[in-house]
């Protein structure tokens, strides 16, 4: 007799965002805030931080999935860690959209 066929499914693939959809969400955020600068009302540092956190998030699944998922793991037991981990990546995404802002438009981000 034959055992029965189980399926597994890692812990990390069921808790990995969707990076398509996290990027196209941050390229509308991008085109919200450019809109705003051409339209002249200067930039939105929300649209600009949140594209940028998504298109971190977003990238980060897509290009290196294993590496995701041994940071998701390591952080998921741990809500200390979990937090720890979102405000480390949301400081990257702060520093990213300053590097932006500065390059990009030739303005501060907070001014």
């Amino acid at each position: 007799m034959a055992a029965p066929q189980v399926e597994t499914v890692s812990r990390g693939n069921r808790h990995r965002p969707p990076p398509k959809i996290f990027l196209g969400i941050a390229a509308l955020m991008f085109g919200i805030n450019h809109l705003s600068v051409v339209v002249g009302n200067g930039l939105v540092p929300e649209a600009l931080v949140m594209g940028c956190w998504l298109g971190m998030m977003g990238g980060w699944v897509l290009v290196a999935v294993r590496s995701f998922d041994a940071v998701w793991g390591w952080a998921d037991p741990s809500d200390r860690r979990m937090i720890g981990l979102a405000l480390l990546t949301l400081v990257a995404a702060i520093g990213l959209a300053e590097a932006v802002a500065r390059l990009g438009y030739g303005q501060p981000l907070l001014a």
